[in-house]
């Protein structure tokens, strides 16, 4: 029997959307609005454009320029009925944005995991996200180097900074939401995201 529909009171999910040498990647992160919710269209559309913009002038300083960030989607999951909606340009940038980094990419199967920490229980999952598009600069083996480490890690607090705040007057937290062990709805606070040193698949991890 399939599951119902996912409903998580206060929570609209984003999803990024780029390529990657022409093959199709998503980001997705949760937001909290809590009792603002729902928040309608014009802020949802409003995060999401701040949410590329983040891409745009952070995680793209560290992508290769076979990769691009082309748009944002987001589903209201406050309800059954929750509003969509979708945004392929900002003010501040024209998109498709290309990667910045004029060297050679790592197969496009390759990615940095970023871990997102949030204070669930050990039913929750904390969730994850892979970001491809890596230059083969940044890592030495199936590692990061030291330099490409601590570059994630600023481009990861800042994804976590644009997703905690507020859009237009209302409030937001980062949050992962969805179904624990059990099939229970739950949704948890992240509190970091941080960038695994080790190169990953969506897959596995990759060992030497």
């Amino acid at each position: 029997m399939a599951n119902p529909p996912l409903v998580v009171p206060g929570v609209v999910r984003f999803t990024v959307l780029g390529t990657i040498a022409q093959r199709r990647w998503a980001n997705v992160f949760d937001v909290d609005f809590g009792a603002s919710a729902p928040v309608g269209g014009g802020v949802m559309k409003g995060l999401a454009e701040k949410l590329m913009d983040t891409y745009a002038v952070s995680i793209a300083t560290d992508c290769v320029a076979q990769w691009t960030i082309d748009a944002c989607r987001w589903i209201d999951l406050n309800s059954a009925l929750g509003e969509t909606g979708y945004t392929n340009d900002t003010v501040a940038h024209t998109f498709p944005f290309a990667g910045q980094q004029a060297t050679d990419p790592l197969p496009a199967s390759v990615a940095v995991m970023l871990r997102k920490s949030t204070q669930g229980t050990r039913n929750h999952r904390n969730g994850r996200a892979y970001m491809c598009g890596i230059p083969e600069a940044a890592t030495s083996g199936n590692k990061l180097t030291t330099t490409g480490l601590n570059d994630w890690g600023v481009n990861a607090q800042n994804l976590v900074t644009t997703l905690t705040g507020s859009t237009s007057g209302i409030g937001h937290i980062f949050c992962v939401a969805g179904r624990d062990k059990n099939m229970a709805v739950h949704k948890a606070v992240v509190s970091s995201m941080n960038p695994d040193s080790i190169l990953a698949t969506q897959r596995r991890r990759l060992r030497a």
